[in-house]
């Protein structure tokens, strides 16, 4: 839920972002029915009465996705995604269908990894790949100026 928070979020603010890192976003292409195929697919039903509230909210970021992540690549923001290819909590599907929609946005999928360890097991090398698109996002925007 935090990719879908923090893409909402830039593209709020699409003017003063250079770049954005999404983790294992959860994104399903937008069609008619994407509430349905989020819930099935994220939330286990023997979870949704509970959850309720966090589904709906997961299930209305989902259908703002492929919105926000047209405004971000109008403005000229670097869209990354991490994922990692053992992901159980997201479909690492997910991180290849955002590519096949928007060829723009820059994909690294890590063998091996999971949901969590994707970030936590590789705490050094994540931090080395975001200062790298850090500095590779001040420099291409340093150039268009």
């Amino acid at each position: 839920m935090g990719s879908i928070i923090a893409l909402a979020f830039a593209a709020k603010h699409s003017k003063s972002v250079k770049s954005i890192t999404l983790v294992a976003p959860p994104y399903f292409p937008s069609k008619d029915g994407v509430e349905f195929t989020v819930m099935n697919r994220l939330t286990p039903k023997r979870l949704w009465p509970p959850h309720a509230f966090l589904s709906s909210i997961m299930v209305w970021g989902v259908k703002l996705m492929d919105q926000n992540l047209e405004t971000l690549i109008k403005s000229r923001t670097k869209v990354h995604v991490v994922m990692g290819t053992k992901d159980k909590s997201v479909p690492p599907d997910c991180a290849n269908n955002m590519k096949k929609k928007f060829p723009a946005v820059e994909l690294n999928n890590i063998a091996n990894a999971g949901h969590r360890s994707v970030v936590f097991r590789r705490k050094k090398d994540f931090a080395e790949d975001l200062f790298k698109i850090w500095e590779n996002a001040a420099a291409s925007h340093h150039h268009e100026s």
